[in-house]
Order: structure tokens, then sequence, then C-alpha cells
């Protein structure tokens, strides 16, 4: 694994890189201002991403970040990419002046 990884938004050129990592098609890779996509980016290539929908939380009358999917590459694990991306994800969040950050918790060794 390279020494520096960059966690980052993604771009539109990481659509082919993205398609290596994620089963997307694309058809599903039409704009949408509710998606937001970061990625992983080690040397020359993709080593990982995430992807959130901004939503609207009903009880709180309130926007919030729903992530739907983290990802890194088993090769890259380990490294603290995963929270580095989660604090990118958060800060997002704040950005956009959502009320809240909702990740799924779920553990694949």
């Amino acid at each position: 694994m390279p020494s520096k990884a960059l966690v980052r938004p993604a771009q539109l050129g990481d659509i082919e890189n993205l398609l290596r990592l994620a089963p997307i098609t694309r058809a599903s890779n039409r704009r949408n201002s509710r998606l937001r996509c970061f990625v992983i980016e080690a040397g020359n290539s993709l080593a990982g991403y995430a992807t959130c929908t901004r939503d609207f939380f009903t009880w709180r009358a309130a926007e919030y970040l729903h992530m739907d999917c983290l990802y890194i590459d088993p090769a890259y694990r380990d490294a603290g990419l995963g929270a580095e991306m989660m604090r990118l994800m958060a800060r997002n969040a704040r950005a956009l002046d959502c009320a809240m950050l909702q990740a799924p918790f779920c553990w694949i060794p």
C-alpha cells in the first residue's frame, strides 16, 4: 500500500475506476443533486469509495446525510482510511447544513 492516500470528493473522471470497484452501471450514474460520492485515491488508482444521499428526516423536519456505501479495497484496510472517509462525510454534512449523518453499522471482516 502506498504511504499516502487521499480521501476526496469523486470527480466525473473517476467513473471508469469506480466501475472497477463498485457494482454500478453507467445508467445509474445520472447526475443527481442529492447524491454524493467520495473516493480514496492511492497513487494512480482508487482504493475505495463512499456514497451518501441527502434526505429528509420527518421527525426533526430537517435534512440529513444518509451514508449508503463505504468500501475499501482489502489491500488498503487497517490504515485509518475508513475513519478519514467518515470525517470527510461529516464535514460535508455540516457544510450542507444537515441535522445529522446517518451511517448504518455493519462489519465485514
